[in-house]
C-alpha cells in the first residue's frame, strides 16, 4: 500500500503549454498583465499558465 503512494507521488502530471496568442485570451489575466506578455513572451515559443505568471512577476519587479 505505501509503494502505490510513492510511486504516485514520483509520478509528475504533463504541464499544459500554450501559445502566445491563447495566453493572451484567457479570462484570468488582468489588461496590465495581457500587455506585459505581449512585450516578454515569444510568438515562436509554448508557456505553462506558471511560466506566463513567472514573466508577470519578473517584469514587475523590474520597473
Amino acid at each position: 500500500m505505501v509503494e502505490k503512494k510513492k510511486i504516485k507521488a514520483t509520478m509528475k502530471q504533463p504541464v499544459a503549454k500554450f501559445m502566445k496568442n491563447d495566453l493572451l485570451a484567457a479570462s484570468g489575466f488582468s489588461k496590465l498583465d495581457i500587455d506585459i506578455l505581449k512585450v516578454t513572451l515569444s510568438d515562436k515559443e509554448q508557456y505553462s499558465l506558471e511560466q506566463a505568471k513567472n514573466e508577470i512577476k519578473k517584469f514587475k519587479e523590474a520597473i
